[in-house]
């Protein structure tokens, strides 16, 4: 049957409609991260190239473009100091740290520390407060200073990117700096990156053993300086926020830790009904909760809602490459427990964590935050998988309450934490959350953080 001009027409325009609609539906899920693009982004140098004379400062931004949906990310980059030697972009911090970007503007990084005398940058930063990023950037920019005549290639040794699903496909690019004597110099520092670099190396880790970190015996080195000696207790080039001590990420001074006594194991059998069930991973619907009880003045009040995680309420596990959730494998009371990190699977480079919004009242002078935690890390010593506790606050500055880091991480046994002297003033009338979080990275084996029976009484 042959239709007429106005069948064939109102054909054309239902599916020009019909194609108009998927493209845009296609748009936003891109921009929300529910789906990925095939081509992957870029990680570039600008400049690629540049030639300075000895004792010139040069700004190396690292810039990412077309990537969708990007919410962590961790690297390491190389450089010869004999050359070259990093400025410190903050120096009220300890060490020596590279300037943030602009991919995640309400948030700080977990790990920004530099070596002048590995030649090392590594920087780790994840989006708590700040939106998935998507399209063109500023991941961080490295302050150089030129000490010596010589060339220094600038190189990505390790790279991961993530978006909601897993990892982000990558190629990366390097740069060159040439450094020459004062007087000599034809300066080249204006050299900008193509928008398409043409990458001769991919860094494009997926989550299995392959994205392994390689030793640093098997890492592109550059030689040192001949007077420089290794950095002590570095055997293995873990990726960033592993490699070494956490840097402190909030513009005010961490607790002084006084509960740190605290952390001594207080033993507390095993419950004899421990569970194998498959600990119940989907996340339940982010409430934000009121507290249950009365405001007293001049008392102290519980602020937690279902600290002992027996329902499913108030508490949110945000959606990432490894979700936290509830657990009947571990419980102090009751029959279950939140569950961060990894209980059972291979080792991925996730973020895990369950977390609490709750209102600090205009009149609040202070506060003790108690929980239970179990620990088990099955890797090394040196596997750097770790466990924090933060607070937000509304502009999403964070706060890390505490640390945990090797043997810690593997208590395997119920461990009580008290802490009282947390400044709860600076939180007036804003809502705070406290978040419980694991990291495993791809290397070695996993870890997982037990919690239970949290309780938080702020008192006025």
């Amino acid at each position: 049957m042959v239709s007429s001009h106005k069948d064939r027409a109102l054909l054309r325009v239902t599916l020009g409609i019909g194609a108009l609609l998927l493209i845009v539906c296609g748009a936003l899920l891109m921009q929300a991260g529910l789906i990925r693009a095939e081509a992957g982004a870029s990680v570039f140098f600008d400049p690629t190239s540049a030639t300075v004379p000895v004792d010139a400062l040069l700004d190396l931004d690292i810039g990412v473009s077309d990537v969708v949906g990007l919410q962590a990310l961790q690297m390491e980059i190389t450089f010869n100091p004999a050359v070259l030697q990093v400025v410190d972009a903050d120096p009220v911090l300890t060490g020596v740290q590279i300037a943030p970007g602009d991919i995640f503007p309400q948030d700080t990084p977990l790990f920004n520390i530099a070596s002048n005398v590995l030649g090392t940058c590594e920087y780790s930063i994840v989006r708590f407060a700040s939106l998935p990023f998507s399209g063109d950037g500023t991941i961080a920019t490295i302050p150089f200073q030129a000490i010596a005549v010589g060339s220094s290639p600038i190189t990505i040794t390790a790279l991961i990117m993530q978006d909601g699903v897993g990892d982000i496909p990558v190629t990366v690019s390097g740069a060159t700096i040439n450094v020459v004597a004062a007087g000599d110099e034809t300066p080249t520092a204006t050299a900008t990156h193509t928008a398409a670099p043409t990458a001769t190396e991919t860094a494009s880790p997926s989550p299995t053993a392959s994205a392994t970190p390689m030793p640093i015996e098997t890492l592109p080195t550059i030689d040192p300086a001949p007077s420089a000696t290794p950095e002590s207790g570095l055997v293995l080039r873990l990726p960033l926020i592993y490699a070494s001590q956490p840097a402190v990420p909030t513009m005010t001074p961490p607790p002084k830790m006084t509960a740190t006594p605290s952390l001594t194991p207080q033993l507390s059998p095993t419950p004899s009904h421990t569970a194998t069930a498959t600990p119940t991973a989907s996340p339940t619907a982010s409430i934000t909760p009121t507290p249950s009880v009365t405001p007293t003045p001049g008392a102290c009040n519980q602020v937690i809602i279902n600290g002992s995680a027996e329902q499913n309420v108030a508490w949110h596990f945000p959606v990432t490459a490894w979700t936290g959730g509830y657990s009947t494998t571990r419980s102090r009371t009751g029959w279950r427990s939140l569950r961060t990190g990894i209980e059972s699977g291979p080792p991925v480079f996730s973020y895990s964590s369950a977390e609490q919004a709750f209102f600090v009242p205009l009149d609040t002078i202070s506060g003790r935050l108690s929980f239970w935690y179990y620990a088990v890390a099955l890797g090394p010593n040196y596997d750097g998988d770790r466990s924090y506790v933060l607070l937000l606050d509304d502009s999403g500055e964070y706060e890390i309450v505490l640390t945990l880091i090797w043997p810690e991480t593997n208590t395997q046994r119920w461990t009580e934490v008290v802490i009282e002297d947390i400044d709860w003033t600076k939180y007036r009338g804003q809502q705070v959350r406290l978040r419980f979080l694991t990291i495993n990275n791809a290397y070695l084996e996993t870890a997982v953080m037990y919690t239970d029976d949290v309780s938080l009484l702020l008192c006025r």
